[in-house]
Parts: C-alpha cells; structure tokens; sequence
C-alpha cells in the first residue's frame, strides 16, 4: 500500500474512507505504521501498510494477518494464568482469566477460542475451572471445551482437592 507521509495525521477512519483512497500514490514511502484501538478489548494493535494498490491483494493479506496477530494476542492474555500451574488463585488473577476469556469470545467468536491443546499437567486447574465456567454457555461451539473439563477434573484431581468443588455444577 503507498502511502503519503505528509498525511500521516489522518485518523485510519479517514484513510478508509472514499475520500481517504486519493491519499495513495505510487513511489511513496513504504511501511508506514499507525495504531487501531479493539473497540471490546480496548488494545493498541499495529497497522502496518504495504507497497500494493488500496485494492489489491496486499490489504487482503494485511487484514488477515492482523487478525492473526490480534488472536495470538487476546489468546496469550487468556492463557497467561491457565497455563501457568503456578499462577495466582486469589481473586483478581482469577478476574483477569474471566475477563480475557469473554473479551476473546467477545471479539472473535466462541469457534476462534479452542481448548483443544489443554492437558491436565500444564494447567493451573482453578484458572481452567474459571474459563469453563464463564465459557459454558458457549460449549458446543469452543473446540476442544468438553476435553477441557476432562483436563481440569484430573489437574483438581491431581491438585488434591475436591473436583465436586472447584467444579461444582460442571461435573
């Protein structure tokens, strides 16, 4: 994409808008960056354009590797305590798992968030217990969710403590 560095002032709204599109022109600098705001998650991602028309594939292959990025990114802020089976149990770590897991539902839709890599020996069992719970009411639609709860029941089980608590009404 080519892009007009005397314009870099502009709002991405504005340089996506009909007006916006006569801002590119060829032998322009490359590569130029600007930041969008997630309007859910309220997270910076870069937005880097490429040297191709407005139209060409270039966007295509631009949009779809931000996406890319911003799933690789929401997905570290779920699994941060998950799978860490040292992580925190005391309530604000266990919000902070709550909150990314229904952030990334949220964003990118309950098929995008699959469970299907947990393994009981990896998982910190309260914070999986957590994100079971407040993703149940997507369940047939996360990959992997059902397999999750097996995982979970054997790290409480391993964990010593009672699977009838920790995971009291999945079970």
């Amino acid at each position: 994409m080519l892009y007009d560095p005397a314009i870099d002032a502009r709002p991405v709204a504005e340089i996506h808008s009909p007006s916006g599109l006569g801002a590119y022109r060829p032998g322009l600098v490359l590569g130029w960056r600007t930041s969008v705001c997630s309007p859910s998650t309220n997270t910076q991602y870069v937005y880097v354009l490429q040297d191709r028309s407005f139209a060409g594939v270039a966007e295509v292959d631009l949009i779809a590797g931000m996406r890319t990025w911003k799933v690789s990114e929401a997905t570290k802020q779920w699994q941060r305590h998950v799978f860490d089976p040292q992580a925190s149990t005391h309530v604000d770590a266990l919000t902070e798992t709550v909150e990314a897991t229904l952030d990334f539902i949220i964003e990118f839709g309950p098929e995008a968030f699959a469970l299907t890599a947990v393994r009981d020996e990896f998982v910190q069992a309260e914070h999986l217990a957590a994100l079971l719970r407040a993703s149940s009411t997507w369940r047939d639609q996360i990959p992997g969710w059902n397999d999750a709860l097996l995982a979970a029941v054997l790290a409480v089980n391993s964990s010593g403590q009672d699977p009838e608590d920790v995971l009291f009404g999945m079970v």
